[in-house]
């Protein structure tokens, strides 16, 4: 029987699964599993080496870069390349 995700790792995961809500259903749907399963392997990592307090400190930059995403996700093709050079340079 396996156990359940302490509920730092639960709140977490639910909390990054609504945000993956804002992007598009396309996306969702190709990539949204795997980011969740990535990101629910990160949470247990970070909870077996730092407790709780390692798995708040993911949530600002896998919570932003998240938002990030999903919102470039809805910008057309254009102002997402434009985007992504102004990032880089």
């Amino acid at each position: 029987m396996r156990s359940s995700s302490p509920w730092i790792i639960a709140l977490s995961v639910r909390l990054y699964r609504w945000l993956l809500g804002i992007g598009p259903r396309e996306f969702r749907s190709e990539f949204g599993p795997s980011m969740i399963q990535v990101f629910r392997q990160c949470c247990r990592d970070a909870y077996q080496q730092r407790g709780a307090g390692g798995v708040i400190g993911l949530w600002l930059p896998a919570f932003s870069e998240l938002v990030i995403g999903m919102l470039a996700e809805h910008l057309s093709p254009e102002e997402a390349q434009a985007r992504s050079l102004c990032m880089k340079g």
